[in-house]
């Protein structure tokens, strides 16, 4: 485990590494990246590896203002009731929210996808020497439905996210 860092920081880093390396690897795959499965979701599998990358590469700029430019610190106060429950829980069930607006699929090509997520997943890598300064910083970010997440809990629900999506993305390859 890093120096200085919370074993529950490390190892939602170390899930969301497993998880972006698994996308990675499906991105690859032009034919599951085609897969759509209306009764799972209304978006196919491309379209929930971009949002995913919107997401991920939203929180990673964060979380680098962080760790190398000491992005300010805020007094918005903690996650909200729901958003304590995502964290603690694990999970987000499906059907209860709406992605925002900044994290809505576009079009991006599978290529753009695919290229994302490798300069992404080295930019979390990279993250791993600074996880005890996550953990020890105490400003928050603001998430649109769930409430101010300070540096370790925005990294804690981007693997909960990331995993989310991966099980609705699961489920439509299974349709295939």
């Amino acid at each position: 485990m890093p120096d200085g860092a919370n074993s529950k920081t490390a190892a939602s880093h170390l899930g969301l590494l497993q998880g972006i390396a698994r996308i990675r690897d499906l991105a690859e795959d032009e034919v599951a990246c085609a897969a759509r499965a209306k009764e799972i979701s209304d978006w196919g599998v491309q379209l929930h590896l971009e949002h995913l990358f919107l997401a991920e590469s939203g929180i990673l700029r964060f979380l680098e203002g962080v760790v190398y430019s000491a992005a300010p610190e805020t007094a918005e106060g903690g996650p909200s009731t729901r958003g304590y429950i995502v964290l603690q829980s694990g999970f987000i069930p499906r059907g209860k929210g709406n992605a925002p607006k900044r994290t809505i699929p576009s079009g991006l090509s599978i290529e753009e996808i695919r290229d994302g997520f490798r300069d992404i997943e080295a930019r979390y890598q990279s993250l791993e020497q600074h996880l005890g300064t996550l953990d020890a910083h105490k400003g928050t970010l603001a998430h649109p439905l769930l409430g101010h997440f300070n540096a370790a809990q925005w990294l804690r629900f981007a693997h909960v996210h990331h995993v989310h999506h991966q099980k609705i993305i699961d489920d439509i390859l299974s349709r295939g």
